[in-house]
């Protein structure tokens, strides 16, 4: 998982060589594996519950399926941000202001990553999970 955030930061901006020690200490605490397993793990549970225990043959695309993956990114994204303060408590309570404000946009661009990674992870397990359900296999995804 670290090398999916290292690229993803470096893509868009965020890592910045001046505050490098932030980012040492999220590899070295495991935080990026965290953040990883945690969407992960959310969007797969929530969508396993919705194509095989959510008893409604009648479900449609919207707002049905639509619905649980914007439960699965809401989850995703209190999890990143528990996950995330954790993981940067230190630099959150630094007297340099300038490192809280980074630590500050580290959480709120890993929120936002990681919610986007959840949708994109939400909308390709659907192909898979459909094939195997015997509740919602008529939807399209």
């Amino acid at each position: 998982m670290e090398v999916i955030y290292e690229n993803l930061e470096e893509v868009f901006g965020i890592f910045n060589e001046n505050f490098q020690y932030i980012f040492n200490s999220m590899y070295l605490n495991g935080v990026y594996n965290k953040m990883g397993l945690s969407f992960i793990a959310i969007t797969l549970f929530v969508f396993a519950g919705f194509y095989f225990f959510y008893k409604n043959p009648y479900a449609k695309f919207f707002p049905h399926w639509v619905g649980f993956l914007l439960i699965s990114g809401a989850l995703s994204v209190v999890v990143t941000i528990a996950i995330a303060r954790e993981g940067l408590a230190e630099y959150l309570l630094d007297s340099d202001p300038e490192v809280v404000d980074f630590a500050n946009k580290m959480i709120s661009f890993y929120t936002m990553m990681n919610l986007c990674l959840a949708l994109i992870f939400g909308f390709l397990i659907s192909f898979v999970l459909r094939l195997k359900s015997k509740v919602q296999p008529h939807l399209p995804f």
